[in-house]
């Protein structure tokens, strides 16, 4: 399955969000941050968006016909920054590849849907 660059961007601006909004709430609401609903609530964000940036970057390598494991680049100081910008803004295969057809006519939510397949 693969996503082109903007899915992969509103992708990880959905997910961040879905990370910072309940955070930001409880802070607004007067909930301690040292508070254990408080670590439960961000804990569960961050897995959450940690969980779905793993499977958006294994898409999105696809559509550059890449394997998902060079996403352990964004593990490497100073690499990972330029390796999420090789992702971002690098366009990907026009045809057919080997991990499917080519997204550009699919809507932003077929390729998000992680659970389709």
């Amino acid at each position: 399955m693969r996503i082109n660059r903007k899915a992969y961007f509103v992708g990880l601006l959905v997910h961040g969000s879905l990370l910072v909004l309940p955070i930001t709430l409880m802070l607004r609401l007067g909930i301690d941050e040292y508070s254990p609903i408080f670590a439960v609530v961000a804990l569960a964000g961050a897995v959450n968006f940690v969980g779905a940036d793993i499977t958006l970057g294994i898409r999105r390598l696809h559509d550059l016909n890449k394997s998902g494991w060079y996403l352990l680049l964004t593990l490497v100081p100073v690499i990972n920054v330029a390796f999420i910008v090789y992702l971002l803004f690098w366009s990907g295969d026009e045809s057919a590849n080997q991990y499917g057809d080519n997204p550009v006519n699919a809507s932003i939510g077929e390729q998000i849907n992680w659970y389709k397949d």
